[in-house]
């Protein structure tokens, strides 16, 4: 939820790959909608530094191709 806001203080370069490494979610999938929220605000950044856009997209298809995840949250993410 930090990252969400446009807090200058959050370090995005460090907190966004442990963000990625914890997805996709699993488990608590309730937090669904507020964590893809934050993935697709990030997506600029993610565009700016290559390197994690190979793992975005792989959080990316295995999303919208999971039964767990809800269309809306789909959506938000294709």
């Amino acid at each position: 939820r930090m990252l969400m806001r446009e807090n200058t203080n959050v370090p995005v370069e460090q907190a966004l790959p442990v963000l990625l490494s914890a997805l996709p979610l699993r488990e608590d999938m309730e937090e669904n909608k507020t964590v893809y929220t934050c993935l697709s605000g990030m997506l600029p950044f993610v565009v700016q530094n290559t390197a994690l856009l190979p793992e975005v997209l792989r959080i990316t298809a295995e999303i919208v191709t999971s039964d767990d995840v809800d269309d809306e949250c789909k959506k938000m993410m294709a």
